[in-house]
C-alpha cells in the first residue's frame, strides 16, 4: 500500500527505484528485486500486466510511473460524484474479449492439463498466451499460483520469485527444496508466465521441482518450448522426451 500510494501520488511522473525504495522502506536496506516483487503483487491486485499496462508502467533498469488517471474524492453527495469519469476497464477484463472462437483450443489444453505435468503454450508474442493460460485454469479445480516472470531480469530468481508467491521464506541455500517440500502432496499449478528470456533456466527450475515431487503441476507460456523432460507443448499433444536445445526443430 505504500509503494501504491507513493505511485499514485505522482501520477505521470516517473519515480526511480530508489525513489519508491526510500518511501516504503525508510529505515531498511532493500534490494531492488523486493521491490519488483511488489509491484508485481500490485499489478495482479489491480489485474494489470506489464505488456498491456492500464496502471503502472516501468523503464527497466530507472523505475515506474502510474499512468491511469487518479482523482480524489471529496464528501459530495452520492449524486454529485456519480458523474465523474468513466473508470478504465482493467486489461485482464478487456483480455476476456480475444477469446472468441478459442474454446475447442482451451477445451484440449485442459484435457492436456490433467494429464500432463508440464505444459507449455508456445506462440510469438501478443497472440494471448496468458490469456488462454487463464481460460484453461478456470475450468480447473486445482490450486492456482501465477508467477510472471516478464520482469525478471535474470533466471537465477525463478526460485526465490518462486517462494515469493508461496510465501516461503527461505530458511537454506537449497530454495528449491524447500519450494518442493511445500508443494508436495497439493493440487496445485504453478504457472511461468512469459518465460522465452529466462527458457534455460525455467527449464532446470521445472526438472528440479517435478523430480523432488508427485503432485504439483506446471503450466508454462512461452515463445519456445522449454524442452525439459516430459513437456507437452501446445498444440502437439505429444510428451518432448527431453530437454535438448542443439537438436531443437
Amino acid at each position: 500500500m505504500d509503494i501504491l500510494a507513493c505511485l499514485t501520488s505522482n501520477a505521470g511522473r516517473l519515480l526511480t527505484n530508489a525513489e519508491i525504495i526510500r518511501h516504503a522502506w525508510p529505515d531498511t536496506f532493500v534490494d531492488e528485486t523486493n521491490l519488483r516483487v511488489h509491484i508485481s503483487a500490485i499489478r495482479r491486485a489491480l489485474g494489470d500486466t506489464k505488456r498491456e499496462p492500464v496502471y503502472i508502467t516501468n523503464v527497466p533498469g530507472r523505475g515506474y510511473t502510474f499512468i491511469a488517471e487518479v482523482s480524489t474524492k471529496t464528501s459530495a453527495p452520492a449524486e454529485v460524484r456519480a458523474a465523474g469519469p468513466a473508470q478504465v476497464v482493467p486489461t485482464e477484463r478487456r483480455a476476456n474479449t480475444k477469446l472468441f472462437g478459442r474454446s475447442p483450443v482451451i477445451e484440449r489444453l485442459s484435457e492436456q492439463l490433467s494429464e500432463a505435468r508440464l505444459l507449455t503454450i508456445v506462440g510469438p508474442g501478443g497472440i494471448g498466451k496468458s490469456t488462454v493460460a487463464r481460460a484453461v485454469l478456470g475450468r480447473s479445480s486445482a490450486e492456482v499460483v501465477w508467477v510472471d516472470l516478464a520482469e525478471l531480469s535474470s533466471g537465477e530468481l525463478i526460485s526465490t520469485e518462486v517462494a515469493s508467491k508461496l510465501d516461503i521464506p527461505s530458511r537454506s541455500d537449497d530454495i528449491d527444496g524447500e519450494i518442493a517440500e511445500a508443494l508436495q502432496g497439493r493440487d496445485i499449478v504453478i504457472v511461468l508466465d512469459s518465460c522465452e528470456h529466462v527458457v534455460d533456466e525455467a527449464a532446470l527450475f521445472v526438472e528440479s521441482i517435478l523430480d523432488r515431487t508427485s503432485s504439483p503441476r506446471f503450466l508454462a507460456t512461452s515463445r519456445e518450448p522449454l524442452r525439459s523432460n516430459g513437456e507437452w507443448v501446445s498444440p502437439s499433444k505429444s510428451a518432448r522426451s527431453a530437454r535438448d536445445r542443439d537438436h531443437a526443430g
